[in-house]
């Protein structure tokens, strides 16, 4: 019996070299992004979750300490995206409904169902 572990084979295990040296393959980490609705104008920051248009966002918030769960900005800051806004055409999405689940990992697709189904969540 031998220890050696043999090196994964097969498309995209071994990049660029003439031995495959380069990098190295890892799969994808599964990440659960949620969209909010947007008369919730949900504001997700360190401190928790709140709406800026005064919804109850109590449920999400407990779902979210229940879970040891955080719901982060897709796409960067309220006041980043605000100056993005300013500084394009404005059309296009609302960047602002769109977050990521962190903590999520292997129970991303159970969590998914789930977070769909509180109030102020159009989809996961």
């Amino acid at each position: 019996m031998t220890d050696q572990v043999q090196p994964a084979q097969g498309p995209g295990t071994t990049g660029p070299g003439p031995d495959g040296a380069g990098f190295t393959y890892r799969g994808a980490e599964r990440e659960l992004i949620v969209v909010a609705r947007p008369e919730a104008r949900l504001r997700a920051r360190a401190e928790g979750v709140r709406s800026a248009a005064g919804a109850d966002v109590s449920a999400l918030d407990m779902f979210l300490s229940d879970e040891q769960l955080v719901l982060e900005p897709l796409f960067g800051s309220e006041e980043r995206l605000r100056q993005s806004a300013a500084a394009g055409t404005g059309s296009g999405p609302d960047l602002a409904l769109f977050y990521r689940l962190r903590g999520a990992g292997s129970r991303a697709q159970e969590l998914r169902a789930r977070i769909a189904a509180l109030p102020g969540i159009d989809a996961a």
